[in-house]
């Protein structure tokens, strides 16, 4: 009760003043109680040495009226004890214990207010004291006195005393509450002051406040701790206010970077497939409001698969960032780049006109990708296949529109890759189609050399007096229903199942077997030029398959043309470098397949173990219909002279093309004019029968 009394004073001065007080007035109440206490005991000592005395007197004044028995005399002694108002009764008791004499004071105090005052005490409070003195006679007891006084006196008095010590202790109370609130005043101003600024700071919550000093004792050093309590949270304060700052600075540039992420490929910075998917849903409503076209096209890397896999993923990725900066160069600010796979990307193009508008983007984009690309220390040349679908000519469905340009994009990459194609109705039943195809080779493809339905054909290629100096080994497949594959089907598929790899090992043994075995039967020597894939050729396992399998046969690998396409050439030229090095000094001679046909650089084609170059068909098919064709043949045999190189040129079929080239001083031909491709059974037959005249020296 106590501890909730002084909980609600909220006041420490007035918990002061009230215990001051209170103190003061109880100590000074607990002196009186003693004082009083004190001289209630010696008023009691003085009553009863009175008493004593007057039993004495009346006892020694008795003693002849109890001696002759004479009551009357006795009773006149006890009279004289009215004098004394406090002396209620007394009496003589003679030997025989009866009342000799008696007095009775009929005047005593009987303050009736005063007994019932303490009518709650008196079973504990002596109301009367009682003193017998005795009588002799001669030293014989002849009788006592017996006086009864009363004490309401003594109680009267104590009572003044109690009220007075109260009063004077409450008196006392309220001046020592006057004087501690004067002194408490200024003793605790530091404090009050202190306190209140303790409130301000709370409620305004500056911590830029300090309490004013006002004393140098505890209270002051209290202000002063105070203060410096003060600095230290406003200093925290500064920091936890900065620190919040940056905290909030970085959550925000974070959630920024994870909005961003969410939207934007990592690697690229371009919008990712959500993105597209969004935008692609806004572009096409606001289309469709304004009746408006939209052409969308998707753009993949060709060959972009080898160069991951050859020269890892971080030169592939390099180049998907140098590929996003030339692409981005081309389009404008309005339109949508995205990309949505790992070679695969997006272009919305918004408000066309016509499509020679399209067109003219997506032939800016095909030059964009002419130059070769420089990346971690690699010249690489990559080319892309762009499909095209319309909006709303092709289809007003999103889902549609992207599976259309999916379509012609791939229409695109089958039709010799490196350009673009604008979607068309066909296309879907042919994509259909060649889909089902597509799974049904993949599987045939996979039980094709278990099956001996891959076989290995050569083609001879002479010199200019037609002799023959090589074979060029062609693989061919004829599934199980008898029908031939054309290697311009099976072979990408291979490369996209990742059977390319068992392929070329394949076709390489049954080439040196077949090479062996003609080398055993006497036959006529010459060199067989193998395609090989610069994804092969770059495997660090290559060199050692090479060797394993020429070692089990016993031969030399001089025998041997490696044909590299010119496009794959320039991938990776440092590692092609030291690879092509490697095998030209074990004596095998290196050739770029399809010369022409890409943008091979001149530097590297000096730099490079080269030894022949081979004239695309397409270049000998117009020799003489087309100036340019000519023109390009004569530069390519120009250039092969001044750099030391053979020049091979394919798909001849005709005498008038011979001529051409024999007048251009090619140095050698291949064609259909001199031979078709054979099986190995064909070609051991016309070796064996001397059909055809043989080169001796070897080139």
């Amino acid at each position: 009760m106590i501890n909730s009394f002084f909980h609600k004073i909220l006041s420490i001065k007035k918990k002061l003043m009230l215990v001051t007080s209170v103190a003061v007035g109880f100590s000074l109440f607990l002196v009186l109680i003693l004082f009083i206490y004190l001289n209630s005991g010696n008023e009691w000592s003085k009553l009863n040495a009175r008493l004593s005395i007057q039993a004495a007197i009346i006892a020694n004044n008795s003693m002849p009226a109890v001696v002759f028995d004479d009551p009357a005399a006795a009773e006149e002694i006890l009279a004289a004890l009215k004098a004394d108002g406090s002396i209620i009764k007394a009496k003589i008791i003679s030997n025989t214990h009866q009342d000799f004499a008696y007095y009775e004071n009929s005047n005593a105090d009987t303050d009736v207010q005063l007994i019932d005052k303490f009518i709650p005490l008196h079973k504990w409070l002596r109301m009367q004291m009682v003193i017998e003195q005795a009588i002799y006679f001669q030293t014989e007891k002849v009788g006592k006195v017996q006086v009864t006084a009363s004490l309401l006196d003594l109680y009267r008095n104590n009572l003044q005393y109690v009220l007075i010590a109260f009063f004077v202790s409450l008196i006392s109370m309220i001046l020592t509450l006057l004087l501690s609130n004067i002194l408490l005043k200024r003793i605790l101003e530091p404090i009050i002051r202190l306190t209140r600024t303790t409130r301000k700071v709370t409620h305004l919550s500056n911590y830029s406040l300090r309490a004013e000093i006002l004393s140098k004792d505890e209270v002051g050093e209290l202000t002063r701790s105070f203060n410096e309590m003060l600095d230290e949270i406003q200093r925290k304060d500064l920091v936890l206010e900065k620190t919040v700052a940056e905290r909030t600075v970085e959550l925000i540039q974070l959630n920024k970077k994870l909005q961003h992420q969410a939207f934007h490929d990592p690697l690229t910075g371009l919008a990712n497939r959500m993105l597209f998917n969004d935008r692609l849903d806004v572009v096409l409503k606001h289309a469709q409001r304004f009746g408006k076209t939209v052409a969308l096209m998707y753009f993949d890397l060709d060959h972009f698969k080898a160069i991951n896999d050859t020269l890892g993923h971080d030169t592939g990725d390099e180049l998907l960032i140098s590929v996003t900066t030339r692409m981005k160069a081309v389009i404008r600010e309005n339109d949508t780049l995205c990309r949505i796979g790992g070679d695969e990307f997006t272009l919305m193009l918004s408000n066309i006109e016509s499509t020679s508008d399209v067109e003219r983007v997506a032939q800016k984009m095909l030059t964009a990708f002419s130059k070769p690309f420089f990346c971690n220390e690699h010249e690489l040349s990559v080319s892309s296949s762009i499909g095209i679908s319309l909006y709303p000519e092709h289809s007003e469905s999103k889902e549609q529109l992207k599976q259309f340009a999916d379509i012609a994009m791939y229409h695109s990459k089958h039709s010799g890759r490196n350009n673009y194609c604008f979607f068309m109705p066909q296309m879907h039943k042919e994509n259909e189609q060649n889909m089902d195809n597509r799974v049904l080779l993949k599987r045939a493809l996979k039980t094709a050399i278990e099956t001996d339905e891959l076989q290995i054909y050569y083609q001879p290629r002479v010199d200019m007096q037609r002799r023959i100096i090589a074979l060029e080994a062609l693989l061919r497949w004829k599934n199980a229903e008898n029908k031939m594959i054309s290697p311009e089907i099976f072979i990408p598929l291979a490369e996209e199942s990742g059977l390319i790899k068992g392929l070329e090992e394949w076709a390489f043994s049954k080439i040196c077997q077949h090479y062996a075995k003609w080398k055993y039967d006497g036959l006529a020597e010459f060199k067989i030029s193998i395609n090989i894939s610069a994804y092969r050729l770059r495997q660090h396992d290559f060199n050692h398959f090479i060797d394993n399998t020429l070692e089990q046969l016993g031969l030399a690998p001089d025998f041997l043309i490696f044909e590299i396409a010119e496009n794959e050439i320039m991938q990776n030229l440092v590692e092609t470098e030291k690879v092509l090095n490697k095998l030209h000094s074990r004596g095998i001679k290196i050739a770029v397949d399809n010369f022409g046909t890409g943008y091979t650089s001149l530097n590297y084609l000096q730099q490079l173990p080269i030894d022949e170059f081979k004239i695309d068909s397409e270049f000998v098919h117009h020799l003489g219909s087309h100036y340019g064709e000519t023109s390009v043949v004569q530069s390519i045999i120009s250039l092969a002279d001044s750099l030391n190189k053979t020049v091979v040129a394919m798909g001849v079929e005709t005498e008038e093309q011979a001529a051409y080239l024999h007048d251009l001083k090619c140095h050698a031909m291949q064609g259909y004019l001199f031979a078709k491709p054979m099986a190995e059974e064909e070609v051991a037959r016309m070796l064996a029968d001397k059909v055809y005249l043989f080169s001796e020296h070897k080139t």
